[in-house]
């Protein structure tokens, strides 16, 4: 059954000679792998099999920034997280640039946050100044995106147990390097 509704779907393909688009879409036409046309909102035509279409959503988006922690100039550690926002402007500019579009912006966002706070003392390093400088650092009109919103939701100064791990690797690598003759025998 669901084999002839298949063939249904791909039999009416041939005779949808149109594309809507939404008013808070934008979509590009690819005629035969090689003309492009942007479409605006409203009907477009296409002629099936011939004719690639996309459609991208230009809406406000959000994208979370995952924990990262990052040490400051004098070696204080910060650990955020956080929210970027952004919409899509020009959508030719964006395929050509960006393969996966949200994976692209949080490295780019998480590297100029960590740039930032790697480059200042702790004191320089209010969650609001760090929100500020590194969406200077962003750019994103060269991907054909527009910048809306930087946010940390996550701001903490955490110690490091780096000593702790080491003397745990030193306690491990002495049980491992001992060998039987030198462990006490037990006691009935």
């Amino acid at each position: 059954m669901n084999a002839i509704i298949d063939l249904l779907r791909s039999f009416w393909r041939l005779f949808v000679w149109w594309v809507v688009i939404q008013p808070w879409e934008m979509g590009i036409r690819i005629r035969l792998g090689t003309r492009r046309t942007r479409l605006a909102p409203g009907l477009s035509f296409r002629i099936p099999f011939a004719d690639a279409v996309y459609r991208q959503s230009v809406r406000l988006r959000f994208t979370t920034l995952p924990p990262q922690t990052v040490t400051t100039r004098d070696g204080k550690t910060l650990t955020m997280a956080g929210v970027l926002g952004y919409s899509i402007e020009n959508v030719d500019l964006l395929y050509d640039t960006l393969h996966q579009a949200e994976d692209g912006l949080r490295s780019l966002t998480q590297g100029a946050i960590a740039g930032y706070v790697h480059e200042h003392a702790i004191a320089e390093c209010a969650p609001a100044l760090i929100e500020q400088r590194a969406a200077d650092a962003l750019v994103l009109s060269r991907y054909g995106l527009s910048f809306h919103s930087l946010v940390l939701t996550t701001y903490a100064q955490v110690r490091t147990y780096r000593i702790i791990m080491d003397r745990l690797e030193n306690i491990y690598e002495d049980l491992l390097n001992t060998r039987v003759s030198d462990v006490p025998a037990r006691v009935p």
